[in-house]
């Protein structure tokens, strides 16, 4: 073979050889991925997307949707977290574990492992965690302690509604006149926000002490965000509707008032602000003095709707009726 043959062979050879490499050899081959996986995520006191009071412990039940399933390996914020054992009970495979997270947002990540070592298909689960003073209750506490209230506001994608304007209102607008707000305040670089309730007007006040010290309260968000449908910015608004507590005159903090404190704080993604121009049609009747006209029966309407007349014979046919023979004493 000449030398230009040797040459050509070679560098066929070099082509086509690491084509003939196994993967495995190269980098290693991608581990079977368990089927197992997690059929549903839930927490008393952090809900998903939602905001919990931080320093309190929240208890986690995640379900596994087969009974492959053997444990759960999980991590809060990229730090790892002992494994739990799932349990079954009949149909149910389950666990739970219990965090008491810091003020600020976190994110779970959970994976089940099966039986055979094989893990699954990781979910997230996010939440966030605001500090909440605790008050001793009963008349102990200050009569005039402040109110501090907080959430967070999300864009329709998930993403942080940053530096939108939030005011705090009561839930029922006094009658007659307009509400001023209790408390504003301003959405974060995570979208959380934190106002202080000082001082009550003296009808809310009222009410709070009608409702054993529980003051239902909603805060809304509202400025220029994008909008999820255009992705352009326009005018967009969230309301989030939630519970909190104030000591009473007499009787301090109450423990349904400290209850409604330590409650989460339950956040809606913003929606597009709609002008008059945008809003649906408002559906029209007919006048109060129409008269609208019925469309035929059918058929079997006519069974049921029409009246129906019977013809009434006499018992003796044609003859008269006969006097009733009464049998001689």
């Amino acid at each position: 073979m000449s030398a230009i043959g040797r040459r050509s062979l070679l560098a066929v050879a070099a082509i086509t050889l690491p084509m003939l490499i196994p993967l495995s050899a190269i980098g290693g081959a991608a581990a079977p991925r368990s089927e197992a996986g997690i059929k549903i995520i839930s927490s008393d006191i952090f809900p998903k997307g939602q905001t919990g009071p931080a320093g309190t412990k929240g208890g986690f039940v995640v379900l596994a949707d087969s009974s492959a399933a053997d444990r759960l390996r999980l991590s809060l914020d990229g730090q790892a977290l002992p494994e739990r054992n799932f349990s079954i009970l009949g149909k149910t495979i389950s666990t739970r574990f219990e965090l008491t997270p810091t003020p600020g947002v976190h994110k779970l990540s959970l994976t089940v492992v099966d039986k055979a070592g094989q893990a699954g298909e990781t979910e997230e689960y996010s939440f966030a965690a605001r500090a909440v003073p605790v008050l001793p209750t009963g008349k102990s506490a200050a009569a005039e302690a402040p109110i501090v209230v907080g959430g967070r506001f999300v864009e329709a994608d998930g993403s942080p509604a940053v530096n939108l304007p939030v005011a705090v209102h009561m839930v029922l607008a006094a009658v007659g006149k307009e509400q001023a707000p209790l408390a504003t305040a301003t959405t974060r670089a995570d979208g959380t926000w934190e106002a202080q309730i000082v001082d009550l007007p003296a009808d809310v006040e009222k009410l709070a002490t009608e409702n054993n010290g529980v003051l239902n309260l909603q805060a809304r968000a509202s400025g220029v965000a994008t909008n999820p449908s255009t992705g352009q910015p326009r005018a967009m608004s969230g309301v989030s509707a939630f519970s909190t507590g104030t000591a009473t005159a007499g009787a301090g903090l109450t423990e349904a008032a400290l209850r409604a404190r330590q409650s989460p704080v339950v956040s809606s993604p913003l929606l597009p602000v709609l002008d008059e121009a945008e809003l649906p049609p408002t559906p029209t009747g007919p006048d109060a003095e129409s008269v609208e006209q019925r469309s035929p029966l059918t058929t079997q309407e006519k069974e049921y709707f029409e009246p129906t007349y019977f013809e009434f014979k006499a018992a003796y046919g044609d003859e008269k009726p006969r006097p009733p023979r009464i049998p001689a004493s």
